[in-house]
């Protein structure tokens, strides 16, 4: 599981700017991130995907 706390700023500072059901859901699911990059193909990747269940 990810500490976002000790994430470097940018990956916190985008962890935090995302929406808070996703914040909650990234914490919940125990996925690993090391970087904002990281966060931001997670996410990206989810939306596309709920794009497609839709």
């Amino acid at each position: 599981m990810t500490n976002i706390e000790k994430l470097d700023s940018a990956a916190r500072e985008y962890f935090y700017s995302l929406p808070p059901l996703f914040q909650e859901q990234i914490i919940e699911s125990g996925v690993t991130f090391n970087s904002r990059e990281e966060i931001e193909n997670y996410y990206d990747a989810a939306m596309k995907k709920s794009a497609t269940d839709k």
